[in-house]
C-alpha cells in the first residue's frame, strides 16, 4: 500500500511546483512587459528573418541528428536499423525534452533503439555521450565567452571563475575518457555504497560499468573524440546564432559574443529546473540576461526570445512528423 501511494504523492508535487512556478513567471511577465510595446516589436520581425533561423535550428537539428545516427551505427545495430530511424528517434526524444523536467525526455531514445537490437545499457550510454558533448560545448562556450567578457568589463572575479570553471571540466572529461581514473573513481563511489548497502554497491558498479562500454565502443581513438566534438560545436553554434539574428531583426544592437554567453547559460538554468516545460525557464532566463547584460529593451528581448523559443520547441515536432508521414 505504502509504495503503491509514492508515485501519485511524487506526480502531485511535481504538479503543485509547475502551477506555482509558471503563474509566478506569468505574473511577472504581465507586470513587467509593456503588451503593446511587445507586439509592435514582433511585428517587425520579417518572414526573410524567419526563414534565415529556421535555416539554422534546421542544420542545429540537422548536425545533431546525424551525431546521434552516427552513434548508433558504431554500436551495432541489427539490419533493420536505417539512417533514417536514427533521426526520427533523435527528434521525438528531443521534442519530448521541451516539456519534460531537466529534459529527461532524452530517456525515451534509450528504449527505442531496443527495436534495433541495443541493448538499454547502450542505449543509456549513448544518452550519456550526447550530454557529455553538449554539455561540454555549452560550458566551454559559456566560460570562454565569460572569460572575454570578463576582461572587457575588467572583472578579474569573472576571469578566476571561468578559470576554475574550465580546470574543473577538464577534470571531469579527464575521468570520463580514461579508464583508469573512471575506474577509480566508481570504486570511490561504490565503495561509499558499500557502507550503506552491499547489495545495492554491486549494482551501482556493474551498472557503471555496462554504460561506459557504449563510450569505450565508440572513443577508440583521441581522433574520433576529436571529431565528434567538432561536429557538437557545429551544431551548437547554428543554434545560439539564430537568437542573435532575431535580436537583430528587432532592432536589439546586441553582439554575438553577448548572445554566446547569455544562450548557453539560459540553457543551463532550462537544465537544472525541476519544472517541466523546461523551455520556458529557458526563455525567462535569456531574457532577464539580455536585459542586464546586453542592454536590450524588455519587449525587444522578449519577442526575439518567444519566436526562437517557439520555433526551437516545434522545429524537432514538425520534422518528425514529417519523417513518419514520408516514410508511411
Amino acid at each position: 500500500m505504502l509504495l503503491a501511494a509514492n508515485p501519485p504523492k511524487r506526480n502531485h508535487a511535481r504538479l503543485v511546483i509547475a502551477v506555482f512556478g509558471y503563474a509566478g513567471i506569468l505574473a511577472l511577465a504581465l507586470r513587467t512587459i509593456d503588451p503593446r510595446g511587445f507586439w509592435a516589436v514582433l511585428r517587425a520581425v520579417h518572414a526573410r528573418d524567419i526563414a534565415v533561423v529556421v535555416s539554422c535550428i534546421v542544420l542545429h537539428l540537422a548536425t545533431r541528428a546525424y551525431r546521434y545516427h552516427a552513434l548508433i551505427a558504431r554500436s551495432g545495430p541489427d539490419a533493420s536499423y536505417r539512417a533514417s530511424d536514427g533521426v526520427r528517434i533523435f527528434l521525438l526524444g528531443l521534442a519530448a525534452s521541451a516539456v519534460t523536467p531537466a529534459r529527461s525526455g532524452d530517456l525515451i531514445k534509450v528504449e527505442l533503439v531496443r527495436a534495433h537490437g541495443l541493448k538499454r545499457s547502450t542505449g543509456l550510454g549513448l544518452v550519456l555521450i550526447e550530454r557529455i558533448l553538449d554539455l561540454l560545448v555549452v560550458n566551454l562556450t559559456i566560460v570562454g565567452v565569460g572569460f572575454l567578457l570578463a576582461k572587457d568589463l575588467k572583472r578579474d572575479d569573472l576571469s578566476y571563475a571561468a578559470l576554475l570553471f574550465l580546470a574543473a571540466l577538464g577534470v571531469g572529461t579527464t575521468i570520463v575518457t580514461w579508464r583508469r581514473p573512471r575506474g577509480a573513481m566508481i570504486r570511490l563511489v561504490t565503495s561509499g555504497v558499500r557502507r550503506l548497502r552491499q547489495h545495492l554497491a554491486e549494482r551501482v558498479e556493474v551498472a557503471a560499468q555496462r554504460l561506459f562500454e557504449a563510450w569505450d565502443g565508440i572513443f577508440t581513438s583521441p581522433s574520433v573524440a576529436v571529431r565528434y566534438f567538432a561536429l557538437s560545436v557545429a551544431g551548437w553554434f547554428f543554434d545560439f546564432v539564430s537568437l542573435w539574428v532575431l535580436l537583430r531583426a528587432v532592432g536589439g544592437n546586441v553582439s554575438l559574443l553577448t548572445v554566446l554567453f547569455v544562450y548557453p547559460l539560459s540553457l543551463m538554468a532550462g537544465i537544472l529546473t525541476l519544472l517541466p516545460f523546461s523551455e520556458g525557464v529557458v526563455g525567462v532566463t535569456a531574457v532577464a540576461l539580455l536585459r542586464s547584460l546586453g542592454h536590450i529593451d524588455l519587449e525587444m528581448a522578449a519577442a526575439a526570445v518567444a519566436v526562437d523559443r517557439a520555433i526551437s520547441t516545434l522545429m524537432p515536432l514538425v520534422l518528425y512528423l514529417a519523417l513518419t508521414l514520408r516514410r508511411r
